[in-house]
């Protein structure tokens, strides 16, 4: 028969930029740096057109690799004899070998349960 879980949850990375507003984003630093590119172009510096369109190449590379980041998680379940952790397509997992696990009592059960990895207190 298998242990009661005494707590369970899925820890996922907080992103404060949607899709919609990462097009948004794009669209406006790209018309921007349109804007100054065509400025210097007709300026006769035609060679600061083309970098204008590689800082928004490289921004939209950044945000590509944050969205990626974005969809990794942790599945983190308590039972009487085990914490259990498992992290899916984390770029940072946790050792699980470095994890201590610190319960303080008496409280109700769960809510002193603290754990330390690598230095880092949660």
């Amino acid at each position: 028969m298998p242990e009661p879980t005494i707590f369970s949850a899925v820890l996922t990375p907080h992103r404060s930029l949607s899709r919609k507003g990462f097009l948004i984003l794009m669209m406006v630093l790209g018309l921007i740096s349109f804007a100054t590119g065509m400025a210097f172009l007709l300026a006769g510096a035609w060679p600061v057109f083309g970098f204008f369109g590689l800082d928004v190449l490289a921004i939209y590379w950044a945000f590509k690799v944050n969205f990626h980041r974005a969809t990794a998680y942790e599945e983190i379940s308590v039972t009487p004899s085990a914490v259990n952790q498992s992290a899916i397509a984390s770029s940072d997992p946790v050792n699980e070998e470095n994890v201590r696990v610190c319960l303080r009592r008496p409280r109700p059960l769960g809510a002193g349960v603290r754990t330390q990895a690598g230095g880092r207190q949660s």
